[in-house]
Parts: structure tokens; C-alpha cells; sequence
């Protein structure tokens, strides 16, 4: 049987023992809708850029996007130097199957 732990930020963090194997399976979720509407409407909308120019804004990433990478790739991004996991994610976000986590134009 499954239970709910956790429902935190808007990720849903389910637990199940399973006795026939006897292990523990962890499953997270994560309802990314209006995260990827946002984006398509900033994608049009605007140039990233703050008022003053100092910051742009590249693109909103889903917490369950960002744990589905770290998995196929088998890293841990909090445990990455800083300079690698802006790497990392610099190339995920210049693949075209990942455009729609972007939310200003231009390159990154």
C-alpha cells in the first residue's frame, strides 16, 4: 500500500515497503503545468532581462526535471562543483527536447 510522506512546494513524495521483496520504493511527483505555461508565455513576452540589465532570467525548471536528470546521468547536482552543474544544466537547456523549460531567448 502506498502512503503519502510528503506534499511540500508542490512535489508529492509517496512510500511503499514492499514485503515480498522487502525493500522500500520512494516515488515523486510533480505537477509541472503551470511551470510550462509560465514559460511559454515568457517566451514571447519579454528578453529575460532584469530593469537595470544586471540579471537575466533563462528558464524555470521543474524540482522533478532536475532529479530526472541527475538520475539518467547518475550525478548528484548538490554534490557537483558549482561550475559543473551550471555546465550540466547549460546543456540540457541547449537541447531542443528541453525548450520549453526556457523562458527568454537568446543564448545561454
Amino acid at each position: 500500500m502506498w502512503r503519502r510522506v510528503d506534499d511540500h512546494d508542490g512535489v508529492i513524495t509517496d512510500f511503499h515497503f514492499d514485503e515480498a521483496e522487502d525493500r522500500v520504493i520512494i516515488r515523486t511527483g510533480q505537477d509541472c503545468a503551470e511551470i510550462l505555461d509560465h514559460n511559454r508565455a515568457m517566451q514571447g513576452h519579454t528578453d529575460g532581462f532584469s530593469a537595470s540589465r544586471d540579471f537575466r532570467r533563462i528558464a524555470s525548471i521543474p524540482l522533478n526535471v532536475l532529479a530526472q536528470w541527475s538520475q539518467e546521468a547518475g550525478v548528484d547536482l548538490n554534490a557537483m562543483r558549482k561550475h559543473d552543474r551550471i555546465a550540466f544544466i547549460k546543456r540540457k537547456l541547449r537541447d531542443p527536447d528541453w525548450q520549453h523549460l526556457r523562458n527568454s531567448p537568446g543564448r545561454i
